[in-house]
This record gives structure tokens, C-alpha cells and sequence, in this order.
């Protein structure tokens, strides 16, 4: 898989030596190997744009400088190279990408010029701040793997502005009300899974819960966040005041919950999951002060709730992606009290990663979405090198 690196290193096949081939502060992927195992070939943006680059390699030590060998890169995840010389790589074969659109909630509609579109390698993952004026969302690499770049689009000035940080993988991140800090798990350049937060200015990762649970949200002041732990063994929200480290167990997370969300003003909780002795897909809301979880809408057998939705503005209900039996998906306005309703939004391009975010005004709705028609494609780069002077 695509792995980013700082330093490259060349480790030999009964692992008795290790050497770093080089070391450099871009984003270098690591592509293959010369068919003549002479040049090492990798990915790497330090020119500004992504290209191909080749180091020419003896004894296990860079033997010259490193050279462009194509620019035409489609993607960073290397098949591998065939004994001609041409590389194979795999690409997703329609461009995503993340877009907010004005939603009229009284219509059902979403307009259909976007407000906000831009194009990412993969995840997407649209969240917006409380105050509706952040638009933050991830790039991660081709296959959906590490390494993660990170947005903010500001809907005031219309500027997208590049979040730095030390993670390489991130899951769904969170902007803080005061938009000053990032709240994700992820992964860090080692390997090591935690739930981190992210100085959005300065990009250093302020804080680790080592392998911690689902990372939730912040609380409405921004002092504390809230993550699913386990407690006495069970499941539990737990809240963590981030200066001083104190936790509390706030409510049980019921059995079958999955994608658990809290409400603009964090007074409930809820969750879309297979609940109940049926396992039919299920929307539960919880008091995040105690009571009972209350299943707020089900649908039947053979259909199913996705596991992205979104709360409406004031905590009201939600909007869900409801799977009818011939597996055609469809957005539903559900209100905790009305009736619920089927919107007319056209998710014919949303992708099954789907994820999507009310702005909590309610106005507007990021989501991600394809280009061209869902799929993958494999690219032959031919005579990558130069051939080799006899």
C-alpha cells in the first residue's frame, strides 16, 4: 500500500543491514524497483507537482542524484514493475470529490449549483464547524489509505486553507466551536493508533489517548471532547476535560450502536445501528443526561440505515440514508416527533463511502460525490527509464 515517508530506507532480505537510502522533508511514496534493480523509483511532490522520480541506487546507497523520470503520474499506489520496464498502477477511475450545496429542507431540494467543490484522491469525509463557517475535509491516498491531507474551507472569504500535521492516516476529523483545534483518531507515522487533537495553526498533535476508543465531538465550550470508551466493561460515552485530563462517564452506548453522533447542543446522542431482536436497521436517540434510548425510526427487513447521517439544526431529528431490498439508496428527513419523509436529493453519484454533514444551520449540505462513473482502472506507465547502455 502507499506509505509516505520522510526518510526511505533500504533494509536487505535477511534484514542484516538497514541503511536510509535518503532523507527529505516532502512526501515520498515508495513506487518500486528497476527491473536492472539499479534505480529505486518513488513518488514525491518536492518539484510542487506529483511526479515520478528515480535514484540510482549500488550497493545499497544512493549512487547519484535523483531525477524525474515521468510526470504523467495518474495515482501513488504502484502495482509494481514488469520485467520490461512499464509500471502498473491503480486509480479510482472517476474523480472525487467534496462539494456544499444550498438544501431547502421545507422542498426536499438541494440546488444544484454547488456552493464549495473540490477535488480529493480519496475519503473526502465533509464536516463543518459549529458556527457553519468551517468546511473541513481530508485527501487521503489513492487507495483510501494514508498518507491524509486536511482542509478548511472558509465559507466566509471562500478560501480553502491547508490544515498541517504529524498523522498519517486520519479518520473523521472534527473542527473545535473556536475552530482552533482538530479532534480525530488516526495514525501516526509509526503505525501507532490513537485519538489525537491537532493545533490547527501549528499542526502539532497536542494530545494521544494511545488505541482510545471512537472519537465523538467536542463539547458546545470546546474545553472538553467526548469518545466512546470502555467502562467497567461496557461501552460508554466518555467526557475528558482536555486541560486537566479528567474523564467522566457520561451514558452506556447502546448495543448495535454504530456511527454515534451528539446533537448541535450535546443533549443527545444518537446512533444508527442493527437493534433489536430483528437486527433491522435502526435510528436510537439518548438523553446525554441519563433516560431511556428511544427508537426513533426503523426500517424493514431487507432494508438497511447507513451508518452516515446527520443531525438536523436544534437536534430535531436527522437526515438518513435509507436502503430499500433492491439496494437503491435514498435521503429521509426524519423529525423526532413528525412524520418522517423521503427527500428529492439525486444521490446517484454520492459514493458507498457516503459520508455527508448538515451544516448546523441547516442551509447548506457537504457530501462527497463522483465525477465520472464509480469504479477503478489500472494504468500501464511504459519505459518508465531510460534503457540501460550495454
Amino acid at each position: 500500500g502507499s506509505m509516505r515517508h520522510d526518510q526511505v530506507h533500504i533494509i536487505a532480505a535477511d534484514a542484516s543491514t538497514k541503511k536510509i537510502v535518503f532523507e527529505d522533508a516532502s512526501a515520498n511514496t515508495v513506487m518500486g524497483w528497476s527491473p536492472d534493480g539499479r534505480h529505486l523509483l518513488f513518488a514525491s511532490d518536492r518539484s510542487g507537482a506529483l511526479a515520478l522520480w528515480a535514484l540510482p541506487v549500488r550497493d545499497g546507497r544512493a549512487d547519484g542524484s535523483a531525477f524525474v523520470a515521468r510526470t504523467d503520474l495518474p495515482s501513488t499506489w504502484s502495482l509494481g514493475m514488469t520485467s520490461s520496464g512499464a509500471m502498473y498502477i491503480w486509480k479510482s477511475s472517476g474523480a472525487l470529490y467534496v462539494s456544499a450545496a444550498a438544501l431547502d429542507l421545507g422542498t426536499g431540494r438541494l440546488a444544484a449549483a454547488p456552493a464549495f467543490k473540490r477535488f480529493v484522491e480519496s475519503r473526502g469525509r465533509p464536516s463543518w464547524s459549529d458556527d457553519g463557517k468551517g468546511l473541513l475535509y481530508v485527501s487521503c491516498g489513492p487507495s483510501g489509505a494514508g498518507p491524509c491531507r486536511m482542509f478548511v474551507w472558509s465559507s466566509d472569504t471562500g478560501s480553502v486553507a491547508e490544515v498541517p500535521h504529524t498523522l498519517n492516516y486520519l479518520v473523521i476529523p472534527r473542527l473545535s466551536p473556536d475552530r482552533r483545534t482538530i479532534l480525530t483518531n488516526g495514525t501516526d507515522r509509526n503505525g501507532r493508533r490513537g485519538l489525537h487533537l491537532i493545533d490547527t495553526a501549528s499542526g502539532e498533535s497536542k494530545l494521544s489517548l494511545p488505541g482510545a476508543g471512537q472519537a465523538i465531538d467536542f463539547s458546545v465550550d470546546g474545553g472538553a471532547f467526548y469518545y466512546v470508551g470502555d467502562r467497567s466493561g461496557r461501552r460508554s460515552i466518555v467526557e475528558r476535560q482536555i486541560q486537566s485530563g479528567v474523564e467522566r462517564e457520561v451514558i452506556a452506548v447502546p448495543a448495535g450502536c454504530n456511527r454515534l453522533r451528539l446533537s448541535p447542543d450535546r443533549r443527545l446522542a444518537g446512533c444508527t445501528g442493527d437493534v433489536g431482536a430483528d437486527r433491522t436497521g435502526t435510528f436510537l436517540v439518548a438523553p446525554m443526561d441519563g433516560g431511556t434510548p428511544q427508537a426513533v425510526f426503523r426500517v424493514a427487513a431487507g432494508e438497511a440505515l447507513s451508518n452516515f447521517w446527520s443531525w438536523l439544526p436544534d437536534g430535531s431529528g436527522a437526515l438518513l440514508v435509507r436502503t430499500d431490498t433492491h439496494g437503491k439508496d435514498a435521503l429521509w428527513h426524519v423529525s423526532l416527533k413528525g412524520t418522517p419523509r423521503r427527500l428529492e436529493v439525486d444521490m446517484s453519484k454520492w459514493t458507498d463511502d457516503g459520508h455527508f454533514h448538515l451544516q448546523p444551520s441547516g442551509k447548506h449540505l457537504a457530501f462527497l460525490a463522483n465525477a465520472g462513473e464509480p469504479g477503478s482502472e489500472i494504468w500501464a506507465l511504459e519505459n518508465v527509464l531510460p534503457r540501460p547502455v550495454k
